[in-house]
């Protein structure tokens, strides 16, 4: 197989991997990049939006929104008119309000409603990017044990891709760190960081360094936002900000 030569194949080649995922995995996203959650919001919601695939975010303490005005704040475009939500605390309601889960809510409590509300859904892509803070509440290690149960048992499913963009120095800052529980159960885990002006992608586990043989690459923000506006169009507008509530 040919190695991707250039920034642009490289990133066509990362879809054409995400086309081999099979849903009921899980991606971890373990970002210590100033912009990389941002820009995987943004390569996920332009793949998602060219296959077909409705996006749910949970939404913890209102950590969607922020990253939403960042996007804002760097021109990328995100249809919120297509992003369900999951509330769970916080106070900004952006894209389309599915349910709300009380930050306060023990793991056991926040599964079952979790799982009611994901219950009838169609194939669809699930994105969690605040899952540290929610492990600042419960750090007790009942409470990791039990949520990364939660988190096992969402991989059984033949209809959900689940991705977790987790903040790595909050993570490890915690009482109890749980990255490298959460580590073993991904299926994939991809390492954020800058190098100078390049977005630094280490796959720490993936079906990429398998296939390709690599397991660093460096990518421009831009070229992120050139292969995304190549693939879905530049159509939602500046990020599609949320209708004044």
């Amino acid at each position: 197989m040919e190695e991707p030569n250039g920034p642009l194949q490289l990133l066509d080649s990362i879809e054409s991997l995400l086309k081999k995922l099979k849903p009921g995995g899980m991606t971890l996203i373990e970002n210590e990049s100033s912009m990389g959650a941002e820009m995987t919001l943004y390569v996920l919601s332009k793949y998602a939006k060219k296959m077909g695939m409705s996006i749910i975010i949970e939404d913890v303490l209102d950590i969607f929104p922020l990253y939403v005005k960042h996007m804002e704040m760097m021109g990328l475009g995100i249809d919120l008119n297509s992003v369900e939500v999951i509330k769970i605390g916080g106070s900004e309601d952006y894209g389309k309000v599915a349910g709300r889960i009380n930050v306060s809510d023990d793991p056991e409590v926040y599964t079952r409603k979790r799982r009611d509300y994901l219950r009838e859904k169609k194939k669809h892509l699930l994105i969690n990017p605040g899952l540290e803070r929610y492990l600042a509440f419960h750090n007790d290690f009942s409470s990791v044990y039990a949520l990364i149960n939660s988190i096992k048992s969402s991989m059984d499913t033949n209809v959900r891709f689940n991705v977790y963009i987790v903040d790595v120095p909050i993570l490890e800052n915690l009482e109890l760190n749980p990255l490298p529980i959460l580590e073993d159960i991904a299926t994939s885990v991809v390492h954020l960081q800058d190098t100078g002006e390049y977005l630094d992608i280490r796959f720490k586990k993936s079906i990429f360094t398998l296939m390709y043989d690599i397991n660093r690459v460096l990518v421009s923000p831009k070229d992120i936002v050139s292969w995304g506006e190549r693939i879905g169009g530049n159509s939602d507008g500046p990020s599609g900000v949320p209708e004044e509530r």
